[in-house]
C-alpha cells in the first residue's frame, strides 16, 4: 500500500497507556563522541483546551560500546578529546511534530511524547542502531509529572530496509480517527542505498512499514531531511531540493533550488491553520545556498494562493524579500522553529525563530515578529556557554484538521524548548514567547 495511514479503517480500539514494542532488546549502542553524532528534538502533543503538556527534561541513556564507524565530521576543536558521553545536537525539525529527534553516536535519537485520553502520557526515543541497519526505541509512560517516569530498556525496531549509518531522521505526526483517537508517527530516514524510507507507529497496531518505501525517492548521500506533515524535503542526487507532499499518496516535486551540497534543511509552518499550510503554500523552507547565504523561502512549491487568503501575499513579501543577509560557515548549522504570535484563538500570525552559528561559533538569532511582519536579529545570552562543536535542536508544535476538530499551531509553552551541548553536558532552554529562560542541564538517568 502506498497510503501511509495504514490503520485508518481498523475498528475502535481501547486507549493504550503505552506503546507496543518490538520483541528483541538492543544489546548495545555506541559511545557518543563529538563529531560522530547528531541530535534532533521534537514532540507530539494532544490539545486539551489549547493546553500543551511538556515532556520535560529526561532523555534515555543508552549503554556503551566502542564506536562502530569513523566519524564523518571532524570536531572543530584542535584537541579531539573523547568525552565519555557527549551529544552532538542538530536542530531539525525533523521531526515535526513531532517531534523531538536526536542522534546518539552515529545514530539518530527521537524523543517525544503523546498524551493518552486519561491524561497520561507516553514518551518515546527512537534511534538508529548503526551496526546492523536497525532502529531502536525506548519509551516511558506515566500520568503525573514526566520526571517521575523512567525510560525503559531500549527495544529493537527492524525497518523494512536497513538504515544507513548516521542517517538523518525526520519525523512527522498526523492525527487520525479510527473509532477513537488515533495518532500516527512518521519516521523518515535514508537506507543504505540513500533511498528515503519510513516506519510509522500507530498506538493501536504498533510499528509498520511506511508507504513511502514503495516510491523510490533517492537522496544525495549527504542530504539532510526535514519534515512537517504533510511535507518532507530532501536534496536529490542532482543536488536540487525535492519536496514530497502527501495528498492521498506521496508525490515529489523538484523545487528547482540548488542549495549548498549537504546543506541543513528546515520546514516550519507560516500559518496556524493546517488547511492553509497544506494547500495554500503556507510552509517556510530554510536552507544554505551555494554562496553560503541562509535562505528563508515561503511557498517554494509556488502554490496558487486563493484570493480569500488575504494574509498570504503579505507574508510572502516579508519572507522572500526582507530576510536579513546572513552568511553561514561552510555547511554551517542552523535550526528553526515556529510558534503562534498570540494566544488569541482566532489570530493567525506566527513567530518564526532561527538560531545559527556564525564564523566565531557564537549563536545568533533572527526572528520574524508575526504581528509586525518584520525580521529582527540579536545575540541571545542563553547559548553563550554552548560547546563550539555543538549544534542546537528546537521544537515546533503540531497542527492537524479533521471532521472532529482542528488543532491550530500553539503559542509558546513549557514545551517550547531548544537543546544544546554545554561543557560536555546536554542542556535545555525554554522560550516563553518573548525571551529565553536560563538553561538547565538535562539529567540523563
Amino acid at each position: 500500500m502506498s497510503n501511509p495511514i495504514r490503520y485508518a479503517n481498523v475498528p475502535s480500539q481501547p486507549d493504550y497507556s503505552g506503546l507496543q514494542v518490538a520483541p528483541n532488546p538492543v544489546e548495545s549502542s555506541p559511545e557518543v563522541v563529538s563529531g560522530e553524532e547528531k541530535i534532533i528534538y521534537s514532540y507530539e502533543a494532544l490539545k486539551h483546551d489549547d493546553t500543551l503538556y511538556s515532556p520535560k527534561k529526561e532523555l534515555p541513556l543508552a549503554p556503551d560500546h566502542p564506536p562502530a564507524t569513523t566519524p564523518t565530521t571532524a570536531p572543530t576543536t584542535k584537541d579531539k578529546k573523547r568525552w565519555p558521553r557527549k551529544y552532538y545536537i542538530i536542530g531539525a525539525i525533523a521531526v515535526v511534530i513531532v517531534i523531538l529527534s536526536a542522534t546518539l553516536g552515529v545514530s539518530q535519537l527521537l524523543p517525544g511524547r503523546l498524551l493518552t485520553s486519561d491524561g497520561g502520557f507516553v514518551r518515546y526515543a527512537v534511534y538508529n542502531a548503526p551496526r546492523n541497519g536497525s532502529l531502536a526505541y525506548s519509551m516511558s509512560t506515566g500520568s503525573g509529572a514526566p520526571d517521575d517516569s523512567k525510560w525503559e530498556k531500549a527495544m529493537s525496531l527492524k525497518p523494512q530496509y536497513p538504515a544507513a549509518n548516521g542517517t538523518p531522521i525526520a519525523i512527522s505526526q498526523l492525527r487520525q480517527y479510527a473509532g477513537d483517537v488515533t495518532y500516527q508517527l512518521e519516521v523518515f530516514y535514508l537506507n543504505k542505498t540513500n533511498r528515503i524510507n519510513g516506519e510509522n507507529h500507530n498506538r493501536a497496531k504498533g510499528w509498520g512499514h511506511d508507504g513511502i518505501n514503495e516510491k523510490g525517492f533517492t537522496a544525495l548521500p549527504e542530504s539532510d531531511l526535514s519534515a512537517y506533515w504533510p511535507y518532507l524535503v530532501y536534496q536529490s542526487r542532482e543536488v536540487s531540493l525535492q519536496m514530497v507532499i502527501w495528498t492521498g499518496k506521496f508525490d515529489s516535486s523538484d523545487l528547482s533550488i540548488r542549495p549548498a551540497r549537504g546543506s541543513q534543511l528546515g520546514l516550519v509552518p507560516t500559518t496556524r491553520n493546517y488547511t492553509k499550510m497544506a494547500t495554500h503554500g503556507r510552509i517556510g523552507l530554510f536552507y544554505q545556498d551555494e554562496a553560503s547565504k541562509l535562505i528563508a523561502f515561503e511557498n517554494s512549491l509556488k502554490t496558487k494562493i486563493p484570493e480569500g487568503d488575504k494574509d498570504a501575499n503579505v507574508t510572502d513579501v516579508v519572507w522572500n524579500s526582507t530576510f536579513p543577509d546572513i552568511r553561514l560557515p561552510n555547511t554551517g548549522h542552523f535550526t528553526v522553529f515556529s510558534v503562534a504570535s498570540d494566544s488569541n484563538k482566532t489570530a493567525d500570525t506566527v513567530d518564526t525563530l532561527v538560531l545559527y552559528g556564525d564564523d566565531s561559533q557564537k549563536i545568533q538569532q533572527v526572528w520574524r515578529n508575526g504581528t509586525e511582519n518584520t525580521w529582527e536579529t540579536s545575540t541571545p545570552d542563553a547559548f553563550q556557554d554552548i560547546d563550539e562543536w555543538s549544534k542546537i535542536a528546537c521544537v515546533t508544535p503540531p497542527m492537524w484538521t479533521n471532521a472532529e476538530e482542528q488543532m491550530r499551531l500553539a503559542f509558546a509553552s513549557d514545551l517550547t524548548r531548544c537543546f544544546f551541548q554545554g561543557s560536555g553536558r546536554l542542556m535545555e532552554v525554554q522560550f516563553d514567547g518573548a525571551a529565553w529562560k536560563a538553561p538547565k542541564e538535562v539529567p540523563l538517568t
